[in-house]
């Protein structure tokens, strides 16, 4: 029994071997392309992207332009030195509200009162020479020349005098309309000199308003024309018109400015408030 299952492997194992030989001595044929320079691959397919909605607002396109209206005093400026002196007063305060030629300052004026006195002097000399001259002119005791001289030193005296005159109006500064001071530079017994600022002054009675318009308006008689503001610091609306239009267009900025006034007298409007500025059909 034990050689017949041996004999059985031996037989196996040589089918295996014949079976192994014959496949190894068939050719195997392996199909490679020819080679090519140029290969040509297909292009890759586009991933489609998905494109953004776009949304047109007609609401943009008919809304009118934000047009503003600032408020400016007719009269503000800052008070200047005219001489060079030292100061003796400041008479007003900040946010006091003054009148028209109210005394604003003064200036330590004792050196040209001095020379006031002198030119008078001067000037009393001089007159009493002429007087003399011009009595023995009549008796002939003095030559024509010596009048004319005489003549000539009161005229010259009397422009001393005139000219330290001038200088000491100068010595005050007053208040040219009616007004409130904004502002106060120089202090008391500070030495200035010709040009220094001093005194801000603003008049917050009488108020224009400036207000930028499209340019295309001014195919339209804008002069006169009504429209109304609403002031953001009041909250409250009034009413305007334009009395003047300036004759340059901003190329910047495509616009026009105005100048018109706020009906009535409202005491709470002040220099520097702005508000909203609605004109009706002016396009």
């Amino acid at each position: 029994m034990r050689n017949a299952k041996t004999n059985r492997t031996i037989l196996a194992a040589a089918m295996i071997t014949v079976f192994g030989s014959a496949h190894a001595q068939e050719p195997v044929n392996i199909n490679i392309p020819p080679k090519s320079e140029n290969i040509v691959l297909p292009a890759p397919v586009p991933t489609p992207v998905a494109q953004p909605e776009i949304v047109f607002d007609e609401t943009i396109v008919e809304s009118t332009p934000d047009i503003r209206g600032l408020l400016v005093s007719r009269h503000e400026g800052m008070m200047n030195s005219l001489m060079t002196a030292p100061i003796k007063t400041v008479h007003v305060a900040v946010g006091e509200r003054v009148k028209k030629n109210q005394l604003l300052v003064s200036f330590d004026c004792s050196t040209l009162e001095a020379r006031l006195r002198s030119a008078k002097a001067r000037l009393k000399q001089h007159q009493i020479l002429f007087d003399a001259n011009k009595e023995l002119a009549v008796e002939n005791a003095v030559t024509q020349l010596d009048l004319l001289m005489a003549e000539a030193k009161l005229e010259e005296g009397t422009a001393d005098v005139q000219n330290v005159w001038a200088q000491l109006e100068r010595c005050e500064i007053k208040a040219p309309y009616n007004g409130v001071i904004t502002d106060i530079v120089a202090d008391e017994r500070e030495s200035v000199q010709i040009g220094d600022a001093l005194i801000g002054i603003v008049d917050d009675r009488n108020l224009d308003m400036i207000v930028h318009v499209p340019s295309v308006w001014i195919k339209n008689n804008l002069v006169g024309k009504r429209f109304k503001v609403q002031i953001d610091e009041t909250g409250k609306e009034y009413d305007a018109t334009v009395k003047r239009v300036t004759p340059k267009i901003d190329s910047s900025s495509g616009t026009v400015e105005v100048t018109a006034t706020v009906k009535g007298s409202h005491k709470e409007l002040l220099p520097g408030m702005s508000g909203a500025a609605e004109f009706p059909d002016s396009q």
